[in-house]
């Protein structure tokens, strides 16, 4: 909506703001998002940098890796009809944006927003 040329700050007549609870679901899935992907990017560097584990007492970091695994099992689970991982470094911006704006919203700082 633009007023003079300029654009308006107030929303048309038929928004309404959103509830709390549906802000607070969609920040949630938001961060299970951006938490999957850094978590395959992490178990990804361990296994360039050290190989994957073999047999043998697992190390501190494997039993942390597996247990993001199984987390991210769940994640899948409940996301079965969501493309979890953002499909490029546009997409995964995109991502991140929402969710900082969300979390500036509900009273994070912009510079603690993407703590993921």
């Amino acid at each position: 909506m633009t007023t003079n040329g300029n654009p308006s700050t107030e929303p048309d007549g038929d928004l309404q703001p959103r509830d709390a609870a549906e802000v607070y679901a969609v920040i949630d899935e938001l961060r299970e998002r951006a938490w999957y992907a850094h978590s395959i990017r992490l178990e990804e560097e361990y296994i360039a940098t050290y190989g994957r584990w073999t047999d043998g007492d697992p190390t501190p970091k494997e039993i942390q890796l597996q247990e993001a695994a199984d987390v991210r099992n769940e994640i899948e689970a409940k996301h079965d009809d969501l493309v979890i991982l953002p499909a490029d470094t546009y997409a995964w911006g995109f991502l991140e944006g929402k969710l900082a704006a969300l979390r500036w919203a509900e009273g994070w700082e912009w510079d603690e927003s993407l703590d993921t």
